[in-house]
């Protein structure tokens, strides 16, 4: 035997202060989950805003009818409508118009037609109306969604940058 004790008494103390961390970060994980999504439920629960879901006995919920509206609208409805109608919810919240919101999705709905889009392509709604606002791309005024401009200069300095770089080793 050797002055600290044997190895394997070692890993069995590692082993046993390992599995504790393990459990203690276990239980805060689930503490965290438990507050959150009672947090999340006071949106949902009566007494909210104009933009504000209503939680029926069953379950299921009462969305605001422009919601309906705007997800009846979108090309393909998949994933989860309550993270649809939360990220919608924000957008509103934030003074996004109805009217701005319903021309992205036909503009968007109309791409998708456009270019024959298949469902699994389609951009969840949550993602659409999430932080990074891909919405806003199908806003422009003026001519097509701003972001497919966007898309293709930067599609097209890539595809430079590309062919710069393969006329180097010609």
């Amino acid at each position: 035997g050797s002055e600290g004790g044997s190895k394997e008494d070692k890993r069995r103390a590692e082993g046993e202060h390992t599995e504790s961390k393990t459990n203690k970060n276990v239980k805060n994980v689930k503490n965290v989950k438990e507050n959150s999504s009672s947090e999340n439920d006071s949106d949902t629960q009566s007494g909210g805003d104009e933009f504000s879901a209503t939680k029926k006995e069953n379950g299921h919920y009462d969305y605001p009818e422009e919601f309906e509206r705007i997800y009846n609208l979108y090309p393909y409805q998949r994933g989860n409508k309550l993270a649809g109608w939360r990220k919608w919810a924000a957008t509103r919240r934030r003074g996004v118009s109805e009217e701005d919101l319903i021309k992205a999705v036909k503009a968007y709905a109309a791409k998708c037609k456009r270019e024959g889009t298949e469902e699994q392509w389609v951009m969840h709604i949550k993602k659409f109306f999430g932080p990074d606002r891909y919405y806003e791309t199908y806003l422009n005024k003026n001519s097509g969604p701003v972001g497919e401009d966007k898309e293709k200069e930067r599609l097209n300095a890539a595809k430079k940058r590309l062919e710069e770089r393969a006329a180097k080793y010609e």
